[in-house]
């Protein structure tokens, strides 16, 4: 890389601002491959952090899902059970819902 030495403002000349600019656009165009380096690495590594939190965040979904499912069955089977051993209590629970529902509903309007 070249370096600039400091020059007193009253000795620049239009010749020297120009080849301190040519210095500064030739330590840029030198830096690029460095910068576009470290910005590729900086790409991958979170595109692997996205990534792997994409999976993490798919398998805890899946096993949500699957505890949910397991959850579901669990409590049809026992209202099946209990219908089926209670009917008439059944019966009378769902009534009084519809009941209920339907006061509520009628007070609404």
């Amino acid at each position: 890389m070249n370096t600039i030495e400091s020059t007193p403002a009253s000795t620049s000349t239009p010749g020297s601002l120009r080849q301190v600019a040519s210095e500064l656009q030739d330590n840029a165009r030198d830096a690029i491959p460095g910068v576009r380096r470290q910005v590729d690495a900086a790409a991958d590594a979170t595109r692997d952090a996205a990534s792997s939190l994409i999976d993490n965040l798919r398998s805890a979904a899946k096993d949500a899902a699957g505890v949910l499912r397991r959850d579901a069955h669990h409590s049809k089977d026992v209202a099946e059970r209990y219908i089926g051993s209670n009917p008439w209590r059944a019966a009378a629970m769902i009534g009084a819902a519809g009941l209920l529902l339907g006061a509520v509903l009628t007070r609404r309007r």
